[in-house]
């Protein structure tokens, strides 16, 4: 199939059962470099070229035959930029130096899931190099700047400010000049309630 029906028309073949070829230990790393699950487009309503360089990825859940006309939500930020730069520009030409835009939409994630999820059988996958290619280094890039990067944002905030704040706390209530009384016992300084609340919500998250 990778040599001679090299399409996306015959991912619809995986649909219902590349999750459980995945997990079976078949090797599909020669099938996930081919353009069997990328479907290369170029449409006259999506734009051509671009000064932007940078590669996006951005999701898609609705049919494919009605990705035409799409851009304006699937991109729609960078649609509202172009609308104001031409609108900007009017009476105005601006060198810029342009680039071609190739656009690609990842099947694999449009395959069923009734034996598990892509992302499990990848990652359960003895086959190294699958992590190699494009269509999963993509999945995982996208996985990452979507949920990934912000939740061990928000777990590395809450840890750093644990240890501080614990820091703090010992050095204040424990290691302060200690005071004694008229019978030579230490004065303990009273807790410190405010440090003690935020400790407990940084231990009450990771819980």
């Amino acid at each position: 199939m990778c040599h001679f029906q090299n399409s996306y028309v015959f991912s619809h073949l995986f649909e219902h059962n590349l999750v459980d070829l995945i997990n079976k230990g078949v090797t599909c790393t020669e099938l996930f470099n081919s353009d069997i699950f990328t479907y290369n487009y170029d449409y006259d309503e999506w734009p051509a070229t671009s000064a932007n360089t940078q590669k996006m990825s951005m999701p898609y859940n609705k049919s494919i035959f009605k990705m035409r006309y799409e851009y304006p939500n699937v991109f729609k930020n960078l649609h509202k930029e172009e609308r104001k730069k031409k609108l900007s520009k009017v009476g105005n030409k601006m060198e810029e130096k342009v680039y071609k835009i190739c656009y690609h939409a990842n099947l694999i994630t449009s395959m069923a899931e009734d034996e598990g999820t892509i992302m499990e059988a990848i990652a359960g996958s003895e086959e190294l190099d699958i992590y190699k290619t494009r269509l999963v280094m993509d999945i995982i890039d996208y996985k990452w700047d979507t949920f990934g990067f912000a939740t061990h944002r928000i777990g590395a905030l809450m840890h750093f400010t644990y240890i501080i704040v614990l820091q703090t706390y010992i050095s204040k209530i424990f290691l302060i000049e200690p005071t004694y009384d008229s019978n030579n016992v230490r004065i303990n300084p009273e807790p410190d309630t405010a440090l003690l609340t935020v400790l407990i919500v940084c231990l009450f998250y990771p819980v």
